[in-house]
């Protein structure tokens, strides 16, 4: 009988199975495979997993599977299947990869930003591997599966950088395209992350409140476009973690980017004043509000 299974197995290299079909008799105990299924997994190692190295397989198939599950068969089974076929693994960036059956990325961090990248410039995002990249858990392929600039970042935020892992990915790309990322980003959502990254007013004064110089023009940008907003308001908070990134443990990152902005816009007679409607409310003022 066909026996379709889906479950998540995770481990130190976060092995994620979207969809498993087993392929055993009425009588197989199939939980006990299915638990086999996922230690073997969990043994595995490929090369380069240890450094960061993370891979994606868009089919496997393995056979000379013994019915009862046969601990050590099994793990030989799936140890020289996975690594035979990751050693033909292309690069999540080569052009190869739409094509590949396996392909791999130094990174989760530098998976997600080659994606957000992609999407900021407007690049093709239809490769089969990027709904596993952002984590879609569905084992059907919908119209939500489909990558966007918002799951991005909400992925990189759960990294264990957090926040941090969310700056280094949007600043860089040197070609930011301001614009295009804080539209694609609702209202709401803007002031849940703001909410979540700032805290209680400081006991000490916020010093060195200047926006890195890396960062400067994207924000400056922001400023002129959108006014001292949600959106300007989350932006610069992130430019502050890129030379602060112990800000955000501390509680001063939204802090220090509120006084950075103030100053910034003193400088710069272009850039926006007032005139805020309800969605773009200051955002200079969102601590006390």
């Amino acid at each position: 009988m066909t026996s379709p299974t889906s479950w998540p197995t995770r481990d130190r290299y976060h092995r994620n199975v979207r969809r498993a079909r087993l392929l055993v008799s009425p009588e197989a105990p199939r939980h006990r495979l299915a638990s086999a299924i996922e230690d073997s997994l969990r043994n595995v190692t490929l090369p380069g997993e240890a450094e960061g190295r993370t891979y994606y397989f868009r089919h496997l198939r393995i056979g000379g599977l013994t019915p009862p599950g046969d601990r050590t068969i099994w793990l030989d089974r799936f140890q020289s299947t996975m690594r035979a076929q990751a050693a033909r693994a292309v690069h999540g960036a080569d052009p190869r990869a739409m094509n590949a059956s396996v392909i791999y990325f130094h990174s989760e961090q530098e998976a997600m930003e080659i994606l957000l990248h992609c999407l900021l410039r407007h690049r093709s995002t239809h490769e089969w591997f990027w709904p596993m990249v952002i984590g879609t858990p569905r084992t059907r392929a919908s119209a939500s599966d489909a990558p966007t600039i918002e799951k991005v970042i909400e992925s990189l935020r759960c990294q264990s950088a957090s926040w941090v892992s969310v700056a280094v990915a949007v600043f860089s790309d040197p070609g930011l395209d301001v614009v295009r990322l804080l539209n694609a980003i609702p209202p709401a959502t803007l002031r849940g992350w703001l909410q979540f990254m700032d805290a209680p007013p400081p006991t000490r004064s916020v010093v060195g409140a200047e926006i890195p110089k890396a960062a400067q023009p994207a924000v400056l940008r922001a400023l002129q476009l959108f006014g001292p907003s949600h959106a300007t308001l989350w932006l610069a908070s992130l430019a502050m973690l890129l030379d602060a990134p112990s800000d955000l443990a501390a509680g001063t990152t939204v802090w220090r980017a509120r006084a950075a902005l103030q100053h910034l816009q003193t400088r710069s007679p272009g850039a926006k004043r007032g005139g805020d409607t309800a969605e773009n409310v200051s955002a200079l003022q969102l601590a006390n509000s």
